[in-house]
Order: structure tokens, then C-alpha cells, then sequence
């Protein structure tokens, strides 16, 4: 008994630690007894359907969104600046009287109950006429008128004028206007009007103006006077008629 002892202590002291296994740290295997469990089988990968129609407005991710190009306006059409154009004057027999007033630079038409056409049957002077009207002769002044011309002051204008006025609207038909703040005649009945030619609408106490042969008056107040006035500076402007002959004219 002794001698097996002593052969343990040998084998313990000599080879047990040349393998780094003490016999006093060495401790019995054991078997462990929980079992594994096996690992159950992956499954296939299967990778989603994309849908048919994607919602519209979400972008994908990662996919950046696409940028349009900025195109340039197109030019401003040009504005086009129409000028006011006078309108002219409407004559209707038996609707309106062709009186011509200037109401913010434009024309209008006072109506009336009857209008009814004459004809200039003779020349009388520079500012008078003979009208014969629905069977009956008036002598008609030229409202506005004063006269320069007489067979005593510038005769040769006075002749010139009268050579005028009788080529031009002697044996015319015309439409006579009345102005409400001067009326219709005179103290000695005589009609005082605005005489327009049925033809053209030209309106005869300013082509008288016009031309030099008489003055815009200037005593009494009537529709047609800053018109008048301004016709007689470009007649003396341009040396017409009366203007020819008087000193200083035009300056």
C-alpha cells in the first residue's frame, strides 16, 4: 500500500506537470445534460411584386425627381396707341338738328323736334343769305359772323368774297341750326343760324372764317365762338382773304 503511494506522488510530481495538468486542479467531465435543439430550416427569399400604378407624387427613394427647364416668357406685345378720332356730325332729317358742340373734345348732336332742309338762293354779303324753306324765303345771318369786307373798305376782298361764297354754296341745300343762348332771330326777324350744307356737312359760317373773309364776333357769347376765333388766327396766320391786304396781319 505504501509502495502505491508513493508511485501517485512520483507520477504527480514529475509528469502530470510537464503537461500543465495539475491532478489537484483537474476536475472530472461531465456530461451536459440539456439537449440541442435543431435549427430550423431557413425559408425561401421571395421578393415583393411592385405594384402596377405607384401612388402618384411620392417619389422613389434614392431616385432624385426630375427638373424642368425654366423656358422664357415671351415677349410683350407693343401697345399701340390709337388717336382719338373726332367723330362726325350725324344729320337725320326730322330726328336731329346738325348743331355741333365741343363737349371734352367731342362732338354731339342737339336733337329737335323737325328739321327741315332749305336752299340757299342768293348771296346777299359775306355774313347774309336767302333761303327758301317749305315754300317760303328767309333772310338767314350767319351766327358768329361780324364783317371786315365792303364794297368801300377793301373792295377787291369784298368782290372776291362774294365770287366764293356764290360758286361754292349758292343754290345748295343746307340745314340751319339755332344756339340756345343766342336764339332763333333778331330784332328785325331776321333768322340768325348755323348753315351746313346737306352735301358734305360743311358748315358755311366757318368756311367764311376760314377763308379771311369775315371775323369770328366776338360781343356776344354763342357755342361755336372759341372755334371760330381759332379759324380766324390760322387765316390771319396764313394771310387769306382780309389778311392779305391789312398792315401787319399775321404777326
Amino acid at each position: 500500500m505504501k509502495r502505491q503511494l508513493l508511485v501517485l506522488c512520483l507520477v504527480a510530481t514529475f509528469v502530470l506537470p510537464a503537461t500543465g495538468v495539475s491532478l489537484l486542479q483537474a476536475k472530472p467531465f461531465k456530461p451536459s445534460a440539456k439537449k440541442l435543439k435543431p435549427s430550423k430550416p431557413a425559408k425561401p427569399f421571395a421578393a415583393k411584386p411592385k405594384p402596377a400604378h405607384p401612388k402618384p407624387g411620392i417619389p422613389k427613394p434614392g431616385i432624385p425627381k426630375p427638373t424642368w427647364p425654366i423656358l422664357p416668357l415671351p415677349p410683350k406685345p407693343p401697345i399701340v396707341v390709337v388717336p382719338s378720332v373726332v367723330p362726325p356730325i350725324i344729320v337725320s332729317v326730322g330726328l336731329v338738328r346738325p348743331v355741333r358742340r365741343t363737349v371734352y373734345s367731342r362732338v354731339v348732336v342737339e336733337k329737335e323736334r323737325s328739321v327741315k332742309p332749305a336752299r340757299i338762293v342768293k348771296i346777299l354779303d359775306t355774313i347774309h343769305v336767302l333761303v327758301s324753306q317749305a315754300g317760303k324765303v328767309h333772310k338767314v345771318r350767319l351766327l358768329g359772323l361780324d364783317p371786315v369786307t365792303s364794297t368801300e373798305v377793301y373792295p377787291e376782298v369784298h368782290a372776291a368774297a362774294l365770287d366764293y361764297m356764290k360758286k361754292e354754296f349758292e343754290g345748295e341745300l343746307v340745314y340751319l341750326g339755332f344756339d340756345e343762348a343766342v336764339g332763333t332771330e333778331d330784332e328785325q326777324g331776321t333768322r340768325l343760324a348755323y348753315v351746313y350744307r346737306m352735301e358734305d356737312r360743311e358748315l358755311v359760317n366757318e368756311d367764311v372764317i376760314e377763308h379771311g373773309f369775315a371775323v369770328a364776333a366776338t360781343t356776344y357769347g354763342y357755342d361755336q365762338k372759341r372755334d371760330f376765333c381759332r379759324d380766324q388766327s390760322i387765316a390771319e396766320k396764313s394771310r387769306l382773304g382780309v389778311w392779305a391786304v391789312v398792315p401787319g396781319a399775321g404777326g
